[in-house]
């Protein structure tokens, strides 16, 4: 979005929610969070948001509704269960054929195998496991997907920083 887009979404809120961006460095603290999103997105979220509540949005609520829509926890284990039938053999070719997100929660291909020689009666047990780490990786998305690159690229050379010095 440019700065010409966000001054219409600013002057939105303001119109709606008048003690909301009072000066120009919340503007400027605004644009730079909300600056990767295309103008139309953060419009139709902030149109929703107007409609729907009595309470100002904050940068988060704009974020939110861009996040991606993640899978469900049934169709991430059935991916998982489908690479785990054909683990034995190919777990390195199933592993590259699920979703990031699934992949995160697999572990590794060496982890397919295994499950794959595991009895018939301990495979709930896997897919427990397997559950509690992709509800993990996608609320780890999920807060990742609202954070702004600018941020990202903020932290990522701070850490790097540090990691320098020691």
């Amino acid at each position: 979005m440019t700065k010409e887009e966000f001054s219409i979404i600013a002057k939105a809120i303001r119109s709606v929610y008048p003690n909301m961006l009072p000066d120009d460095g919340a503007r400027d603290v605004w644009y730079s969070m909300l600056s990767d999103l295309p103008y139309r997105q953060v419009a139709t979220s902030l149109q929703a948001h107007m409609m729907t509540s009595k309470y100002p949005p904050t940068i988060a609520d704009l974020r939110e509704d861009y996040a991606p829509k993640a899978i469900s926890e049934l169709e991430a284990w059935a991916m998982g269960r489908k690479a785990v039938r054909n683990g034995s053999y190919g777990a390195e070719e199933e592993f590259e054929k699920l979703p990031p997100i699934v992949q995160q929660a697999v572990g590794a291909p060496s982890n397919l195998r295994q499950w794959a020689a595991t009895d018939s009666d301990m495979i709930e047990t896997v897919e427990a496991h397997f559950l509690k780490a992709f509800r993990a990786q996608q609320d780890r998305a999920k807060h990742d997907a609202l954070i702004a690159p600018a941020v990202k690229n903020l932290i990522a050379e701070i850490s790097q920083k540090m990691l320098e010095v020691k």
